[in-house]
């Protein structure tokens, strides 16, 4: 009897205390494809290194499009990265650039709630970190040779 009520408030999304939206997937034009945990307390952080795959070489285009639990419809998502780009919405779509050359090109994503309160500080109820690595223009040439 007590494992159905669990399952009942479950699916209600009545167990958690912060009952706000949360990203429960992201994909990349990479071949990444990336199922999130939302029994995170924090926000999620994916490291290519670690799961995915992807290196982003200049003149690329990156896409990433995230996806947020069904049962919410009333939030906004905001994206950017640490070399200025930004944007709205789901999808994110970067022109890979000089200034993005480095071990580490993250892209966040934050989602908002149209609550007054929010799960995370600095008034976001989710996030998520993408970290890719960017080549220089000489790396790219040299990772294209046989070994």
């Amino acid at each position: 009897m007590i494992d159905s009520l669990k399952a009942h408030f479950r699916e209600l999304k009545m167990e958690q205390i912060f009952n706000v939206p949360r990203f429960i997937h992201a994909i990349d034009n990479k071949g990444n494809d990336f199922s999130l945990d939302i029994e995170k307390e924090q926000g999620q952080f994916v490291d290519r290194w670690t799961r995915g795959k992807g290196d982003l070489y200049i003149g690329e285009c990156l896409v990433i499009e995230v996806e947020v639990d069904e049962s919410f419809s009333d939030f906004t998502i905001e994206w950017f990265s640490f070399n200025g780009d930004r944007g709205n919405g789901k999808v994110a779509i970067i022109a890979i650039e000089p200034k993005h050359v480095g071990i580490q090109m993250d892209v966040r994503f934050e989602l908002r709630s149209k609550e007054t309160w929010h799960r995370l500080h600095g008034g976001i109820d989710d996030m998520l970190d993408i970290r890719y690595r960017v080549f220089p223009p000489t790396q790219a040439i040299n990772d294209a040779k046989p070994r």
